[in-house]
């Protein structure tokens, strides 16, 4: 029976989310998101239909961003990454392991022709996070 329940319950979790995303609580949403362990959020994420994935994303803590991205699977990744601003990216991917980061950035390299059809300005901005991010992370000693 106890395994019957965990079974159900991402999408008992998945229910409750949706009915509070479409009734506009999202304070109850974000506080219920912030006791979620990183891979519990990402199941929920890969759970969710498109809408409601791209709200929860902006209610995920800023903080633990990056530890919901490793735990993604490669596709709801991409999807999740073409909507962020390229700041948010450098950010989320900041504490990251390199192999982590590895994933993220070939993601992104995915992502890069889709952009360039969209804006050039963005993809620019994109690529200079790229290059900023990779410089800070060069420049710190290696354990």
């Amino acid at each position: 029976m106890p395994e019957a329940f965990e079974q159900d319950y991402p999408l008992q979790q998945l229910k409750q989310v949706t009915k509070s995303l479409n009734s506009g609580q999202f304070v109850q949403v974000r506080g219920m998101l912030a006791k979620t362990a990183p891979c519990d959020t990402a199941l929920l994420l890969e759970s969710s239909p498109h809408k409601i994935r791209r709200m929860l994303w902006q209610l995920v803590d800023p903080d633990v961003r990056g530890d919901v991205l490793e735990e993604l699977s490669e596709d709801v990744r991409l999807g999740i990454i073409a909507q962020m601003e390229p700041e948010h990216i450098a950010a989320a991917t900041e504490d990251m392991d390199d192999d982590d980061l590895g994933e993220v950035l070939r993601s992104l390299c995915l992502l890069i022709p889709y952009i360039k059809t969209l804006s050039v300005p963005w993809t620019r901005k994109i690529e200079r996070e790229q290059r900023k991010h990779f410089l800070i992370k060069s420049a710190q000693p290696v354990p």
